[in-house]
């Protein structure tokens, strides 16, 4: 209790002495491994995140947050695929965390899958529909699948609520100018000159 009093004070020095002592009394204390694996995460240390997370796991498979954790850190060590695994594991036991679904969707984006992406952005979006992100990346995978006019209406919702996403703007001039609008090019050109690299890389095509 006090090394996670110490975590929630972000003392994570102090916290860490506690979660060792805590394994080297006992090595198969998942909570420990878990908190140790928490603290690296928040430091943006993935792979040494990683293994205290996933020996947490297999020693209590059980523990909704673990597999959850467990899910993100190798969501962030591109591990798409073992990702997904732990994402449905806790997704079982707990249906009505909206983030598991965004989650997934990133997952399932990394690895390729963009109708299984769509869908888990769709079903994250049913929950939290005002987040921008989830909104941009669904958009994205619409449009890479076909789905043009839905992708539009979700770069429009994004940049009517931040007017500088540059890269909602690029994807919103290509949209339109794979429906055959020609200001789909004017919107692509002013993304690229605002910095956009998606933007830039599209222009010969859509522009030339």
């Amino acid at each position: 209790m006090r090394a996670r009093s110490y975590e929630e004070l972000k003392r994570y020095d102090e916290a860490m002495k506690d979660y060792d002592r805590i394994i080297s009394i006992d090595p198969n204390y998942a909570q420990a491994h878990a908190g140790i694996g928490k603290i690296l995460f928040e430091k943006e240390e993935y792979q040494k995140a990683e293994l205290h997370i996933l020996r947490a796991s297999s020693i209590d498979p059980e523990d909704f947050e673990i597999l959850y954790l467990a899910g993100r850190s190798l969501l962030m060590m591109q591990k798409w695929e073992k990702a997904e695994i732990f994402f449905k594991q806790a997704l079982q036991m707990n249906p009505e965390f909206a983030p598991i679904y965004y989650y997934t969707g990133m997952s399932r984006a990394g690895r390729g899958d963009i109708w299984g992406a769509t869908a888990s952005f769709n079903l994250y979006l049913q929950k939290e529909p005002d987040n921008l992100v989830a909104r941009y990346n669904r958009g994205f995978a619409m449009m890479k699948i076909g789905y043009l006019p839905w992708a539009l209406e979700d770069f429009d919702f994004v940049l009517k609520n931040n007017p500088e996403h540059i890269e909602a703007l690029g994807k919103k001039g290509i949209c339109m100018a794979k429906m055959g609008n020609p200001e789909g090019c004017q919107l692509i050109r002013e993304a690229a000159k605002k910095g956009s690299d998606y933007a830039n890389s599209r222009l010969e095509e859509f522009c030339s």
